[in-house]
């Protein structure tokens, strides 16, 4: 059958190396424990009737995708989106993802579409821990959904570093706000920028460094330190 979907696609960055260098039991925990993670969140963080119903993991790869391109099914990817993170940070794992929108035929055995092969060049594309929205996902929902969504800082026009291609503003989630978020049901107030930087450290804490690792670090803390600009009222900057 053959429908209309948003798709979002994450990798997790450097699990090729992991597998290559650990053992396989390590491997298999830290997998475990993300994807175990990314479950619990989705249901307690996700109201019931924004799920996602269509999740696909093999490998290092999570695919996402939607019965439809309502503002409903948008939300649904981002509800996904920030569970996603959160797994990953709580793991301390750098993932990157895209989101796309086009057609997509799906039955019990396979999913090919437009949408999941952009995704995954978007995805690839992209140099640095982060989600990139492409355009047309954006103009695909009302204006004055995608306004409020950018409004409340949910996604941020943004300059996203690319490994090719022009310099331009494109569209990128917040994966600081769910960060945000969670910080504060967990303290129950006020949290500092200096808390939100302390849970991602862990980006930069690693063993063997090298310049393709460094180069996506930098790119990562400009751009949490460029979304710490726009926090909840509850926030305490300094």
């Amino acid at each position: 059958m053959e429908r209309a979907s948003f798709v979002a696609l994450f990798d997790i960055l450097g699990f090729s190396n992991l597998v290559k260098t650990s053992r396989l039991s390590t491997v298999t925990k830290m997998y475990r424990a993300a994807a175990h993670s990314f479950k619990k969140r989705v249901a307690k963080d996700v109201p019931a009737g924004l799920r996602p119903k269509f999740v696909l993991s093999f490998s290092d790869t999570f695919l996402i995708c939607t019965d439809g391109t309502t503002f409903k099914d948008f939300l649904i990817i981002l509800y996904a989106c920030d569970s996603l993170f959160i797994a990953a940070i709580e793991n301390r794992l750098k993932i990157r993802g895209a989101v796309t929108v086009g057609n997509l035929v799906s039955s019990k055995k396979i999913i090919i579409g437009k949408p999941i092969v952009e995704a995954y060049a978007c995805e690839q594309n992209q140099d640095w821990m982060g989600c990139w929205i492409t355009s047309k996902c954006v103009r695909t929902i009302p204006k004055e959904d995608a306004k409020s969504l950018l409004d409340k800082h949910e996604i941020l026009r943004y300059r996203i570093p690319l490994k090719s291609g022009k310099v331009s503003n494109l569209y990128a989630f917040n994966w600081l706000k769910p960060v945000e978020w969670n910080l504060i049901d967990k303290s129950g107030g006020l949290v500092s920028a200096q808390e939100m930087r302390d849970v991602v450290s862990y980006l930069e804490e690693e063993r063997v460094l090298t310049w393709d690792a460094k180069r996506k670090i930098n790119n990562t803390k400009l751009f949490y330190e460029h979304a710490l600009r726009f926090p909840e009222v509850s926030l305490q900057t300094k």
